[in-house]
């Protein structure tokens, strides 16, 4: 089922990223955000990457200066969007077939890993 993505599907995702249990090797990617490098050095929680809960519509991330290279920095794939509901409810199979969330033309209908990835039309693009 279908849902909007919201600014707390973002914040969800940033957090998974710099969180040191998800170990990315893109987290410092993002230490140009205000409490980053903390939180993925594990000296702050993941929640210390947000002090108020963003509008429901908006990505706001904020750095402790200007970075004119944030918006390229947000958007490397890493930081898409990742529904906290859904994440519960698959934990780490969401990634396979069946559970993965595509926000494009494609959902994936085959994944053999180090092989190969088989998508198909998303009925929604049709």
């Amino acid at each position: 089922m279908a849902s909007a993505v919201t600014s707390g599907d973002f914040l969800f995702a940033l957090r998974r990223l710099l969180d040191p249990r998800t170990a990315s090797r893109y987290a410092y990617n993002l230490w140009v955000l205000k409490h980053a490098r903390a939180v993925s050095e594990g000296r702050a929680a993941p929640s210390a990457l947000a002090s108020r809960p963003p509008a429901r519509y908006a990505r706001h991330p904020s750095s402790s200066i200007p970075r004119p290279i944030l918006p390229e920095l947000l958007a490397h794939p890493t930081t898409n969007a990742a529904p906290a509901s859904h994440r519960r409810g698959h934990g780490e199979r969401l990634t396979r077939p069946g559970n993965y969330i595509a926000n494009g033309p494609y959902v994936l209908k085959e994944w053999a890993p180090n092989d190969h990835i088989a998508p198909c039309p998303q009925s929604a693009f049709l």
